[in-house]
């Protein structure tokens, strides 16, 4: 964990990324507030990267085409996600709280609510993001904890 961001709200974390890749209008982010993206089944997702690495060469940019790839790992309490061999799980949109959240239910098969939240409350889950970034591969990891989803690793 680089610049003490240990513990930092995903909030906070996404606002300081975007604020700082505003000043160069040609550069996309993967970080975003937007919640529109959706999960693909490993085949579609396969065929994205091999049309978005054939576009590029392989060195890129996060781009509106880019995946990100989502992992969820067994809660501290020993709950195991209910399809964990089809990860990593390939997100199509931005990294926020609500990608992590969709990531939770996607794993576990949840529904959106209260059996969620209660979920999430009692299982503290990590969620890990790898993506593509200034043409170099990073991971962040975020837990959530008190209510909110903080960062916990980050491979910068």
């Amino acid at each position: 964990m680089q610049d003490n961001r240990e513990h930092m709200l995903l909030d906070d974390f996404i606002r300081e990324k975007i604020e700082r890749i505003a000043l160069n209008p040609f550069l996309n982010s993967p970080f975003g507030y937007e919640t529109d993206g959706q999960f693909l089944n490993k085949w579609l997702s396969n065929y994205e990267r091999i049309s978005f690495f054939t576009r590029s060469f392989g060195m890129s940019d996060f781009s509106s085409q880019s995946l990100i790839d989502v992992y969820v790992p067994a809660t501290s309490t020993g709950i195991v996600p209910v399809n964990a061999e089809e990860q990593p799980y390939h997100w199509s949109g931005k990294i926020n709280g609500a990608a992590a959240e969709a990531a939770i239910w996607h794993a576990f098969e949840l529904f959106p609510g209260a059996e969620a939240v209660i979920f999430m409350g009692m299982n503290s889950p990590v969620v890990v993001f790898k993506y593509i970034e200034k043409s170099r591969h990073h991971a962040l990891t975020v837990q959530f904890a008190d209510k909110a989803w903080r960062v916990i690793d980050l491979d910068d």
